[in-house]
C-alpha cells in the first residue's frame, strides 16, 4: 500500500537527526579516495568542534566565532612540525598556525566596501583561506550588462553589496565529522556563487578531507559534485596562500634548479609539468627556517579527455612584499592559485588531492623527498554506480523520517550516500519558525529578487540545511541495488510538508516492503479488494455490497470506504504493511491489521485486534501467491485470501 510520512514541525534539524553526524557516517565514508599512506608518520593528532580562538591578529571587527566550525592539531618531538589548523564554516582553512605563528593573511582589503563597522572588511575568511573554487568560463560575466559572475567559492560570500547581505555568509555545512580512516575530518558544503548580487543558482557542492599524516604533512583530499544545469570547466584545487610578513619568498624547483622569486605581483602561471610538483613558502631571511610546502604534484600522461589543456600554478604578492605599520594593516598574501582545466558535466564529480608540509626548510624538502608526496597527488573523477555506491537508510514514525537510528520507526526510505553519477542531492532545509522540508532544491525557501531575479540564500528565509543523501531524477534511474526497487519521493513523503520545487526523485525502498495486492473474501459474495500497480485505486470483483472506493484524504494518507454500509479500512500512515479500520466507523472486532511475520515481508498475519485471532500467510510452492489460512475460529465470512499480484 502506499504509504505517507511527516516531518514534525518545530523541532529543528539538530532535533530532527538526535544530534549531528555521527562519526563513520556513510554520507562521509567513502565518498573521497582513501590515503595512499596506510600508516601514520608518529606525533600526536587531536581535534574538537568546541570554538577556540586561535589567539592571531586579523583586520577584522568580527570574531572568529563567526566562521569556525573544527580544530586540527598535530604535535610533534621535533617542535617546528607542530602545526594547528582550523576549519571554517564553509569548509575552509582560515586559521593555520605553524612554529613561528599565524600562516594565513590577517583578511586586509584596500578598497573601502564592507558593511557599515566593517570598512575594508568585505572578504572575511572568503577568499585569502586555502579553498576550492569552481568556474562556468562561458557563463563567467556574460548575458547582463552589468555582468554576474558565475564563480563559486569553497567558503562563502563576499560582502561587498551592502544592500543584499551585511555579516558572512559561509557555504551551509551539509553533513561533517571523521571517518575510520585514521586521523581524518570530512565535511560537504552547499557552494555558493561567491560575488553579490547573482542570478546563477549554486548547484555544486564540495568535499574537503583533512589528514594529519604524521611528520608535520597534511593530506587534503577536496572535490566538487556538479547538479546544476551547466558544465563547470574552470577549477582552483586549491587557491590559497600566506602572510607575506611571515615568510616572504617563494621557492620552485623547475629544469632541476631552485627558482626563488621574493618581489612581483600575481604572476603568470607556470605549467606543472615544469616542475617538481611543489613550491615552499620560506623565510628570506634564513636559509633554513620555517617554510610550509605546497605538494600538487603533476598531470596524468596521457591527459585525460575530460581534460582539455595542462595544469597550471600562478604565484605572486597580492599585496606587495612590505607596507602598513603592522602585519595585518596591509594585503600581507602571498598567493598560490592551483589551476586544474576539468570538463566537469552536470551529474558528474571531480577530486584532487594534495598536501602541506610545515617545518624548518631543510625538513619539509626532505619530508617531500622522503615520502615522494609529488607521486602521491593524484585527481580524477568521482565515479559511483547505482549498485556500488553504500546506502544510508532514513527510519521514522507517523511525523517522518527523523534519523539513522532504526529505533525511531519504521524504515521509510534508502538513499545513495555517495554522489552517484547523474544523481541528485536530497536536503532537508529548515525555516526560522523550526519547520522543514524536504527538496532537491536548496533554494526552496528563497524568492527570487528584483527584475534580475537574483537567487539569494543568506536572506534569512533559511536557517540550515542538511545532505539526506543522493537520489535518481524521477524515470532515470536504471539498475537498482540487489534486494530494492525504486519508489517515486512523491508516493512516499507528505506532499504539503514536503518541497518538491516541480522535481521528482526516485528513493530506494525493499523489494519485498511494497508489493501489491489482491485481498479476497473466500465466501460473501466472492468479492474481493484490488491494489493495482499504481498504487491508487482498490476495487471489488463483484456486488456493491462490498463495493470499497479509495478515499485519499488531506494529511497524505487515504482510507478505503465501503459503499454500501460507510465502514471504512484506513491505510495507516507510518507502515507499508498495516491496514487498520477506522474506530469511528467500526468496532475493535473489526479492527484489522496485516503485519510482517518475523520481519519476514513475504509472510503475513492479519490480526483482530478485540479477539486477538489471526491469520497466518506464507507463499505458495512457486513463491507468487501468498496464501491466509484460519488458525482460529473465525467463520467462513471472515476467510480471506491475499495474492502478491507484483
Amino acid at each position: 500500500m502506499k504509504k505517507s510520512i511527516r516531518l514534525s514541525v518545530g523541532a529543528g534539524i539538530a532535533a530532527l537527526l538526535a544530534g549531528p553526524a555521527m562519526a563513520q557516517d556513510p554520507r562521509l565514508e567513502n565518498v573521497l579516495p582513501d590515503s595512499p599512506f596506510a600508516t601514520v608518520l608518529g606525533g600526536t593528532h587531536s581535534e574538537t568542534d568546541t570554538y577556540s580562538s586561535s589567539g592571531s591578529s586579523w583586520w577584522l571587527n568580527w570574531g572568529e566565532d563567526h566562521v569556525f566550525q573544527h580544530r586540527l592539531s598535530h604535535d610533534n618531538s621535533d617542535n617546528s612540525k607542530d602545526w594547528d589548523i582550523r576549519i571554517g564554516k564553509g569548509g575552509q582553512v582560515y586559521s593555520f598556525i605553524s612554529q613561528s605563528g599565524e600562516i594565513m593573511p590577517p583578511q586586509y582589503r584596500g578598497t573601502s566596501e564592507g558593511p557599515a563597522g566593517h570598512a575594508k572588511e568585505w572578504a572575511p575568511w572568503i577568499d585569502e583561506v586555502w579553498q576550492t573554487v569552481a568556474v562556468n568560463t562561458t557563463l563567467n560575466n556574460t548575458f547582463k550588462p552589468i555582468g554576474y559572475p558565475y564563480f563559486m567559492h569553497g567558503s562563502g560570500v563576499y560582502l561587498k553589496d551592502n544592500s543584499y547581505l551585511t555579516e558572512p555568509f559561509y557555504n551551509p555545512a551539509l553533513v561533517n565529522g571523521t571517518i575510520t580512516e585514521s586521523n581524518s575530518y570530512v565535511t560537504a558544503h552547499w557552494m555558493n556563487q561567491a560575488h553579490i548580487p547573482s542570478y546563477h543558482p549554486s548547484h555544486a557542492i564540495s568535499y574537503y578531507k583533512y589528514r594529519d599524516v604524521g611528520d608535520g604533512i597534511i593530506e587534503v583530499t577536496a572535490a566538487v559534485y556538479n547538479f546544476s544545469d551547466n558544465e563547470l570547466n574552470f577549477f582552483n584545487f586549491p587557491w590559497g596562500g600566506a602572510r607575506t610578513s611571515e615568510f616572504g619568498e617563494y621557492q620552485i624547483m623547475q629544469s632541476g634548479s631552485l627558482v626563488s622569486k621574493t618581489s612581483g605581483g600575481f604572476a603568470d602561471p607556470y605549467s606543472y609539468a615544469d616542475s617538481d610538483g611543489w613550491v615552499l613558502f620560506t623565510d628570506k631571511n634564513s636559509s633554513d627556517g620555517n617554510t610550509l610546502g605546497l605538494v600538487f604534484g603533476g598531470d596524468k600522461s596521457p591527459r585525460p579527455s575530460w581534460q582539455p589543456a595542462p595544469s597550471l600554478m600562478r604565484i605572486g604578492f597580492a599585496g606587495g612584499t612590505s607596507g602598513g605599520t603592522n602585519d595585518t594593516n596591509w594585503r600581507n598574501y602571498m598567493v598560490a592559485e592551483g589551476i586544474r582545466r576539468i570538463n566537469l558535466p552536470v551529474g558528474k564529480g571531480a577530486w584532487v588531492r594534495y598536501y602541506f608540509v610545515v617545518g624548518d626548510r631543510v625538513d619539509v624538502l626532505a619530508a617531500i623527498e622522503d615520502n615522494d608526496l609529488a607521486a602521491k597527488t593524484d585527481y580524477g573523477l568521482l565515479d559511483f554506480s547505482e549498485t556500488d555506491a553504500d546506502l544510508i537508510a532514513w527510519y521514522g514514525d507517523e511525523d517522518g523520517p527523523v534519523s539513522t537510528d532504526s529505533s525511531a520507526g519504521d524504515l521509510q526510505f534508502r538513499l545513495y550516500a555517495q554522489p552517484v553519477n547523474d544523481s541528485v542531492p536530497l536536503f532537508r532545509v529548515e525555516a526560522p519558525t523550526g519547520e522543514s522540508f524536504i527538496t532537491t532544491n536548496p533554494y526552496t525557501l528563497t524568492e527570487p529578487y528584483g527584475v534580475d531575479e537574483i537567487l539569494r540564500p543568506y536572506d534569512g528565509t533559511a536557517d540550515g540545511w542538511e545532505l539526506l543523501g543522493y537520489a535518481m531524477p524521477a524515470g532515470s534511474a536504471s539498475t537498482p541495488p540487489s534486494g530494492y526497487v525504486y519508489q517515486a519521493l512523491s508516493e512516499i513523503v507528505t506532499p504539503s510538508l514536503f518541497k518538491f520545487d516541480g522535481v521528482d526523485v526516485d528513493v530506494l525502498v525493499s523489494s519485498a516492503a511494497s508489493p501489491v495486492y489482491t485481498i479476497t473474501q473466500v465466501q460473501a459474495h466472492g468479492s474481493n479488494l484490488r491494489q493495482f500497480a499504481t498504487d491508487v485505486e482498490l476495487s471489488p470483483a463483484t456486488g456493491t455490497a462490498h463495493q470499497w472506493k479509495y478515499v485519499p484524504l488531506s494529511d497524505g494518507t487515504y482510507k478505503i470506504v465501503n459503499a454500501w454500509d460507510g465502514k471504512r479500512l484506513s491505510a495507516n500512515s507510518n507502515t507499508d504493511v498495516e491496514v487498520v479500520a477506522d474506530s469511528g466507523s467500526v468496532p475493535d472486532t473489526d479492527r484489522w491489521y496485516l503485519k510482517p511475520v518475523d520481519g519476514d515481508l513475504t509472510r503475513f498475519r492479519i490480526e483482530n485486534k478485540n479477539y486477538q485471532r489471526w491469520l497466518i500467510g506464507y507463499p505458495d510452492s512457486q513463491g507468487n501467491i501468498v496464501r491466509l489460512d484460519e488458525t482460529s475460529k473465525l467463520g467462513t465470512w471472515t476467510r480471506w485470501k491475499i495474492y502478491d499480484v507484483n
